[in-house]
């Protein structure tokens, strides 16, 4: 599949197609491993949607990590105390992996917002002007997103 992405053909997409009714169509003798099979045969649209769309990740690395953060957030704080206090936690966390995702101060942002100065775009104007003209953007590095980072580099005053 990695090569398949880096060089796309007909050929290769047939080839790849062949080998996936190869390996998850076979007989077996045991029903667990039959339903294993059934299940991974039913998502092979799915499973193989790669082969239509290149530039698809071949992995969920990006999600699970944008994800960890939050989850870790979670656990270090035991939670919040209301919904309320749980959507505000979920929009900041939102907007600040936004943010950085598109090389954006979620700080400088939020002042922006707060000072009505106008000078930072909307969100949604940089995401679709980026994807326009350079694609997604790098992966991040999701270690400035801890509070303890934030105090060290003097963010929290």
């Amino acid at each position: 599949m990695k090569e398949y992405k880096k060089n796309p053909s007909g050929e290769q997409k047939e080839f790849l197609n062949a080998e996936f009714d190869r390996i998850f169509y076979q007989s077996v003798a045991s029903d667990d491993l039959a339903v294993i099979l059934g299940n991974i045969r039913k998502n092979k649209e799915q499973l193989l949607r790669v082969l239509d769309h290149p530039a698809i990740p071949l992995h969920n690395n990006t999600s699970e990590q944008a994800l960890r953060v939050g989850v870790i957030k979670r656990k270090i704080s035991a939670g919040t105390r209301s919904d309320e206090g749980r959507n505000a936690r979920d929009v900041f966390l939102s907007l600040f992996q936004t943010c950085r995702k598109n090389k954006i101060s979620p700080w400088e942002f939020l002042g922006d917002r707060i000072e009505k100065k106008g000078l930072i775009p909307y969100l949604p104007d940089v995401i679709r002007q980026r994807a326009q003209s350079t694609g997604p953007p790098p992966p991040l590095n999701y270690y400035h997103f801890y509070r303890w980072d934030f105090f060290r580099n003097g963010l929290f005053q």
